[in-house]
């Protein structure tokens, strides 16, 4: 994943800002493939409203209308979804059972675990066709 550093401070903020509870979002942008790997390319981030019906330090929902708004600005301006953010403030940077299910193959999932309202590290995952989740590297763009 390549992100720009001020987009993943983005991130940091709004999962520092919602502690205890998940904070949640879209990653916007493209994706590039080299060599047959592919990479996606993240050029904003779009905070949503955590709409998770249960305890919302364990879980996220990002609402349909929210997802569907995003996905059409994104379409306006050349981009997609490349991926979603959320937090954990109960657990590291890793992604949970219900997250492997969830994510979507070649999107990114970036996770934040906050500890204390502290941000400990950001790590970020993806999916790929045969189903299997691998750590992305997270590296960075100006």
């Amino acid at each position: 994943m390549l992100i720009s550093l001020s987009n993943l401070n983005r991130v940091k903020a709004h999962a520092k800002a919602a502690y205890p509870e998940e904070c949640c979002g879209l990653l916007i942008g493209c994706y590039e493939e080299e060599r047959g790997i592919r990479r996606n390319i993240v050029r904003y981030v779009a905070p949503c409203a955590n709409r998770w019906f249960g305890d919302r330090t364990q879980g996220f929902e990002i609402p349909a209308y929210q997802r569907y708004d995003i996905e059409m600005t994104a379409k306006e301006l050349g981009l997609s979804v490349v991926g979603a953010y959320h937090s954990h403030t109960l657990h590291g940077a890793f992604p949970s059972a219900d997250d492997c299910d969830s994510m979507a193959i070649y999107q990114t999932m970036l996770i934040v675990a906050v500890k204390m309202g502290v941000v400990q590290e950001a790590r970020a995952y993806c999916k790929d066709v045969n189903r299997e989740i691998f750590e992305e590297r997270i590296e960075f763009c100006f």
